[in-house]
């Protein structure tokens, strides 16, 4: 009798506690310069709270004419981090790589790209459009750049792994306790 309102009580104060983390996922404006004259501009999005990017809609202009939509991952060093982008997908070249100064993506606000005026720590890593599949590797590096916001941020609701695990717990209690009633019952 006393499982009977312990469970409903225990699932109410899971849900209450622990129901909804929420991703927050930011538009930044690419804009920049490369060195044989090209321009940057789009979007990029990025899942702030993963440090994942999820959509990219960046376009270089001419001399090197290429539209940028399928993102290739992040690659994480103690200063910058590497994001690479595809025109169709991976290896598809001419591959994009935006160098962004920290150690992670996860709370990234925007700002200036690591570039040939502002390198960032990045030594060689600076954001650049590899051009050639290589060796040798060609590129053409950015001489200036920058991700800004503009868009308002939005949150996406996900449900908590801790609110995932109790209901799984709740659920198995529950199925323990459903067995036990239908075997005292034949019983």
């Amino acid at each position: 009798m006393k499982l009977r309102f312990l469970l409903p009580a225990l699932v109410i104060v899971l849900l209450v506690s622990c129901a909804y983390a929420a991703d927050t996922v930011v538009t930044f404006n690419a804009s920049g310069t490369f060195a044989d004259g090209a321009t940057l501009s789009g979007t990029i999005t990025i899942d702030t709270t993963t440090g994942e990017p999820t959509v990219e809609n960046l376009v270089v202009s001419s001399p090197d004419s290429a539209t940028y939509t399928a993102p290739n991952g992040v690659d994480e060093t103690a200063n910058y981090q590497l994001i690479f982008v595809s025109p169709s997908g991976y290896p598809a070249f001419p591959v994009l790589q935006l160098t962004v100064p920290g150690s992670t993506l996860v709370g990234y606000s925007g700002g200036p790209l690591c570039s040939t005026t502002n390198t960032c720590s990045a030594g060689p890593s600076i954001s650049a459009i590899r051009l050639s599949t290589g060796p040798p590797y060609t590129y053409d590096t950015l001489t200036s750049g920058s991700l800004s916001t503009t868009a308002p941020t939005t949150s996406v609701p996900a449900l908590s792994p801790w609110a995932l695990g109790g209901l799984m717990v709740l659920l198995g209690a529950f199925a323990v306790f459903m067995l036990r009633r239908a075997v005292s019952i034949r019983g």
